[in-house]
């Protein structure tokens, strides 16, 4: 009687087995299909895992041959811009535009490749793939994101006034649509007003008072102590010869000190020229690198 209880739970248990087994191995077939894995890699995306949905996207492209490879490798660029891994981007908006079926996706790639480049610094590279975009058959939205994308690049080279001319031309239909070129126009007038001064005058203006150079650009503080100094030094130097003729040692010490000051002070009110220059450069690029990541999305 024992063995036969002993028996039945043995069957019972094993049937249970291959039933969870069973249910396991269908649950894994069911999500390996490609239709639930386009899904998942869909769901990821849109939940702002971008990494994992790229991989989905690529496992899915491996596993389906009649897939629309344009878009897959479009939505697998997207992802990777989003996961601020523009150069990974790269490569599969070309494979997208490579692949593009229609005219208008074609276009869309090719905008989208145009950003990238931006963002990774290839400024050179927005202008070239879009110089082969057919502006005419392009809509009103893609038009306005390659006048977008060509200042930009513009603006990025320093390249002020071909900037402000192409954005000087620009129209559009509605003010919302209108604003940001203003804006962009706004930047690139900024740029062609940048007050680029030379170092040769501040280098001139020390040697003539000692200190000015400094003045020059806005470091009063700085070429008030230059002066100061350099005065000092002098005047030392001076009541040293005066008091004991030229065989003064505090003469011949102050008077070198004087002189390596003033020389220090011409080549030093040079520098500071065009570190101002830089400087003011420098505030107007980062201007344009935060309307730059404004305005680039994907």
């Amino acid at each position: 009687m024992i063995t036969r209880i002993v028996m039945c739970w043995g069957i019972l248990l094993l049937q249970f087995a291959h039933g969870q087994d069973s249910t396991a191995s269908h649950a894994l077939e069911t999500y390996y299909t490609p239709a639930n894995i386009l899904r998942f890699a869909k769901y990821l995306s849109d939940d702002g895992d971008f990494l994992r949905a790229a991989a989905e996207y690529e496992r899915f492209l491996y596993m389906t041959s009649d897939a629309d490879t344009a878009d897959l490798n479009y939505q697998i660029g997207r992802c990777y811009v989003r996961a601020h891994q523009p150069q990974d981007a790269v490569v599969y908006f070309e494979r997208s535009l490579a692949a593009g079926r229609t005219a208008s996706f074609a276009d869309s790639a090719r905008l989208a490749l145009a950003g990238v480049h931006l963002l990774n610094g290839r400024y050179d590279s927005v202008a070239d793939v879009l110089a082969s975009t057919d502006k005419d058959a392009l809509t009103d939205l893609q038009q306005q994101q390659s006048l977008v994308l060509n200042s930009l690049s513009l603006l990025m080279r320093k390249r002020w006034q071909a900037a402000h001319e192409v954005l000087a031309h620009s129209s559009g239909s509605e003010e919302a649509a209108l604003q940001p070129l203003r804006d962009l126009d706004e930047l690139a007038q900024r740029g062609m007003r940048l007050p680029a001064k030379s170092p040769a005058v501040g280098a001139l203006m020390s040697a003539i008072i000692p200190g000015s150079g400094r003045w020059y650009v806005n470091r009063r503080a700085d070429g008030f102590y230059s002066l100061f100094l350099i005065a000092g030094a002098s005047w030392l130097a001076y009541e040293g010869f005066d008091e004991a003729g030229l065989e003064s040692p505090k003469g011949w010490i102050f008077g070198s000190l004087a002189a390596v000051l003033y020389s220090g002070n011409i080549y030093g009110s040079a520098v500071a020229v065009r570190l101002y220059n830089q400087r003011v450069e420098g505030r107007l690029t980062a201007d344009v690198k935060t309307r730059l990541d404004m305005l680039v999305h994907f």
